[in-house]
């Protein structure tokens, strides 16, 4: 099947090809401006919305089928893409998984145009890991690409601060934090996650930048960090405390016993504590928010300060309950806001779209076939991009062999990391991608961060990984296509 702007016969030129290779590189690059804001122009088509970020995606698709065989499209700089780590293909099949589960879902799905959305949305970010390389293999494009996505999120995060300031009146008011700004996301733990994607990548890169690239990293990782606290998503801050842990440990190797010894003693303290009966365990969990997922509990004591942790800790025995009356199939993709009202704790009937876990969440959809593909993404991901970053750190500096073995993972991930600081560009962009993927991952842990275009934001962030030409950038050679 041949594509929309490649030859129509192996060899022949179409007359637009010369300038497919620069259409690919304006859709990756417009795809982040997308995200942000292309909510503000959406249109329905069947009750579902239909965004500038879906439209690209479509034109990136339509741009690439039928190309794998063909000759290079002149301008797009590669003539053929192939996943060159195994992680890459399992992330695939993990993301293809899914959809098809999505997709039988519609067999029982109580509203198939629900389910229909939910696959299209894993199809879109399935889209772009797989074309997306093609046009990120040049350094260039990949730094072109960071420096927009770096830009976009600090547009929002001014927007954020005049939300805050002068357009005040119009915001969201929660109930237990007052005023919480969303940007142009409408709500404010997408508007959180979306931030966090940025963030990593800033801290991470002040390790590699110099003079005044250092200092307008400094200005805008100081702007995204307080358009965060804006936003006062708990997930979101408990995912970049996440993130910069990990980035420093693996990234600042003088800070890793200064993290074990005060992680150790924190752990000790509370194991004292438990064991001299100072602190029981009931009493520990209460201070952490946490009550047992039964209606008596989640029904009795709600005050403004808790309103919003019982709330959400409502909707997760709800989405537990939908996954033991239908452990195997789920109530259906995107259906568990239909469901809801049958297994809704009483004083919560007000479903919120989505179980505030996206682990739950796909349980209570999916069934245990969900909750595995998702369990192999967030591997799958997290191993991709440990990968690149340890060859980012190899090609800067070549370390013992002993260090590259992939044997080192299992006695702990602490040693997986080399034994200076990353201060390549690739090193530091790699380390800020795995920063943003954790706190991603942390976040989903009481969010959904699926919505609102956020996994094609994500997929760009893991094509960059697979794309970069990490030992040629570092030594400052050039692509052979561009040589």
């Amino acid at each position: 099947m041949h594509g929309w702007l490649s030859a129509r016969t192996p060899g022949a030129a179409h007359p637009w090809a010369p300038f497919a290779g620069r259409i690919g590189n304006g859709i990756i690059l417009a795809l982040p401006l997308s995200v942000a804001f292309g909510a503000l122009a959406a249109w329905q088509v069947h009750g579902i919305n239909i965004t500038a970020t879906d439209a690209l995606v479509a034109l990136l698709v339509m741009l690439n089928l039928g190309r794998a065989d063909e000759q290079p499209i002149a301008g797009d700089g590669v003539s053929q893409w192939r996943p060159s780590f195994a992680p890459y293909p399992l992330l695939f099949s993990a993301i293809v998984a899914l959809i098809t589960l999505m997709t039988l879902s519609l067999a029982w799905a109580p509203d198939r145009a629900l389910a229909l959305k939910e696959a299209l949305k894993w199809g879109e970010a399935l889209a772009v890991l797989g074309f997306a390389p093609r046009y990120l293999r040049r350094p260039g494009m990949v730094a072109r690409l960071i420096a927009v996505v770096l830009a976009v999120a600090v547009a929002e995060a001014c927007l954020g601060g005049l939300q805050a300031t002068v357009f005040v009146a119009g915001q969201h008011v929660a109930a237990d934090r007052g005023v919480r700004v969303v940007g142009t996301f409408g709500q404010p733990n997408p508007y959180a996650g979306a931030l966090n994607l940025a963030l990593p990548l800033a801290l991470a890169l002040l390790g590699w930048a110099r003079g005044t690239l250092r200092w307008l990293l400094l200005a805008a990782g100081g702007a995204l960090l307080a358009a965060l606290l804006l936003a006062q998503s708990r997930g979101a801050l408990l995912g970049l405390r996440g993130a910069v842990a990990a980035m420093a440990w693996l990234g600042w190797p003088p800070l890793r016993r200064w993290l074990a010894g005060g992680a150790a003693a924190a752990l000790a303290g509370v194991a004292l504590a438990l064991a001299t009966g100072r602190l029981t365990t009931a009493a520990l969990l209460a201070r952490l928010g946490w009550r047992p997922l039964t209606d008596a509990a989640l029904s009795a004591d709600i005050t403004d300060a808790n309103f919003s942790t019982v709330e959400r800790l409502a909707h997760w025995a709800a989405a537990w309950r939908m996954f033991l009356a239908h452990p195997l199939t789920g109530v259906g993709a995107g259906n568990y806001a239909i469901a809801y009202a049958a297994y809704a704790v009483p004083r919560w009937p007000l479903a919120l779209g989505h179980a505030h876990n996206l682990a739950l969440h796909l349980l209570a959809e999916l069934g245990i076939g969900g909750l595995l593909c998702y369990l192999a993404i967030v591997a799958t991901s997290i191993w991709l991009l440990l990968h690149t970053w340890q060859r980012a750190v190899a090609a800067a500096q070549p370390p013992t062999p002993q260090s590259l073995s992939p044997f080192r993972v299992f006695r702990g991930i602490s040693w997986f990391a080399c034994s200076t600081v990353p201060q390549s560009f690739a090193s530091c962009l790699s380390l800020g991608m795995l920063g943003a993927q954790i706190a991603m991952v942390i976040q989903n842990g009481f969010d959904d961060l699926t919505t609102h275009s956020l996994l094609v934001a994500w997929a760009l962030l893991l094509a960059c990984s697979q794309s970069l030409p990490l030992d040629r950038l570092i030594r400052g050679e050039q692509p052979e296509s561009e040589r």
